[in-house]
Formats: C-alpha cells, structure tokens, sequence
C-alpha cells in the first residue's frame, strides 16, 4: 500500500508499506448511480450541473453520512445487518457513524456482514487488482505527466475519466477501461468515500487489516480516485485525501462511492 518515493507524481502521504487483508469482499463494479440511489432513498443529491450527465452515472454531490445511508439500504434490502447507525433526515442534519458494535478493535467495521464502504486498505486492494505499477495500466514515462490536462498520451487516458477528457463533465458509469478483475471506475469519474478517518501518515510498519475508527486531527474522511475535475496524479492508486464529511454538497460535486460487503 502506498507508493515508493521513486514513482513520478508520489506524496509524503503514500508512505509504501505492507498490508495483509484476511478476509475477502465483494465490491461493486462500478459506482453507485444516479438512478440506484434515487431507487432507493427517494432522491438524487446530486447538483444541478452533475445531475443532467443522466441516471447511469454516478450520485454526485454526495456526503459520507448519504453514503453510508444508501449501504445501510442495501443491507436491509437484501436482509442482512445493517453496518452504520444514522439520525437526522437526508435532507438536512443526517449525521452516520459505523454501528456501535462495530466501532472499535475489538469488533471492527469489516465483520459487519451488510454492505458498507471499503476501508482504505481494501479499496488500494482492489483498484491495484495484483498490479504495482502507478495505475492499475502501467507507470507514465514523465513526471510532465502529472498534472497534464491536455495530453492523451498518459496511462490515465484510456481507464478514467479525468481533466484532459471529460471536458469537466460527469460520464456515465464503464464508460473507460476496467482493472483486471473487471472493476470500472476506480480511476477517475467520481472520487470515493472509504469509511476510515483520514490521517496524514500511515507509518512504514506492516499492518494487517488496517481500519481507522478513530477521528484524526484534520477531522476529515479519506476519498479514493480522483475525478472528471482532477489531473492523472490524483489516479493513482496510492493517491489519497481527505474531506469534511458532512459538508454542504455544493462542496463536494464529484464525491462519490461504491459499497463492499465482507463475504468470509
């Protein structure tokens, strides 16, 4: 997890260390739509702007609380425990947290058996699919290429949905190139809650299903992937940052997700 201080675009915030996960998950294709969120919750959060891109692609403009709320939904659809205890309505003061049995070491998030978000370590897991490279294609041949909106020639261009070709619209789900296990969107399009608290270091030490229950000093949840705004660094799989996690949505237009479930 992470990356080596050699590879084009890297940040102090991707210190490389090793991760062993023991459990296996199911995650979803692609992320959550426009369409299956307002199927479920009654209503589409995303803004105006990103609302028109249609039903197929991603919810946008969504907060941490919305996204755990749509998981919840779907553990209860499919008759499975619910991961996350909410109050509040969608609307105004939806506040969600990880359900108080699955809160702390001794019983953490991921032996929840509903659907809830990814931890970070799972979410690198799944995006890299066996890969080490910088992107889950292959690594860029110059550091020119990290913040480059114009060019094609990347390894960004044919797996995501990014600043050089979106033309600063939201795309509609698949629309680019899969991982090798056939996991769209990981790059690009959409940037992903994961259910950790953002913290700046995650230290050299190996871990071993690393979760953070606990609010880090910045106070902000970590997202995954990039969007259809940000430049090819922020595509990486090591690439990582953070956001308040109950903000307004005109703050996050192109924060997204997808859910995982723990199989075994």
């Amino acid at each position: 997890m992470g990356s080596p201080t050699g590879e084009l675009c890297h940040k102090t915030n991707e210190v490389l260390h090793k991760v062993t996960l023991t459990h296996e998950i199911e995650m979803m294709q692609a992320e959550v739509t426009q369409g299956a969120f307002k199927t479920k919750l009654g209503f589409n959060p995303s803004s105006t702007q990103e609302s028109k891109c249609g039903l197929d692609c991603p919810v946008a403009a969504v907060s941490w609380s919305k996204a755990a709320l749509y998981c919840n939904a779907l553990s209860t659809e499919m008759s499975l425990e619910s991961c996350y205890t909410c109050t509040g309505t969608p609307q105004t003061t939806l506040q969600c947290g990880q359900a108080g049995q699955f809160s702390g070491p001794s019983n953490p998030i991921y032996n929840c058996k509903g659907f809830r978000l990814p931890t970070e370590a799972e979410w690198e897991y799944a995006y890299r699919a066996g890969t080490s490279t910088a992107y889950y294609n292959g690594d860029d041949a110059s550091k020119t290429s990290c913040y480059d909106c114009s060019s094609t020639g990347v390894r960004a261009f044919p797996i995501a949905w990014y600043c050089a070709n979106s033309t600063n619209k939201l795309r509609p789900i698949k629309g680019k190139g899969a991982n090798n296990w056939l996991l769209y969107d990981m790059a690009g399009n959409i940037k992903e809650w994961v259910d950790d608290w953002y913290v700046e270091n995650l230290g050299t030490g190996p871990r071993t299903n690393p979760w953070r229950d606990l609010q880090g000093p910045n106070k902000t949840k970590a997202l995954r992937g990039g969007s259809f705004l940000t430049a090819p660094a922020t595509l990486r799989a090591a690439y990582r940052d953070g956001f308040e996690p109950q903000s307004t949505s005109s703050s996050y237009i192109h924060h997204g997700f997808r859910c995982v479930r723990t199989l075994k």
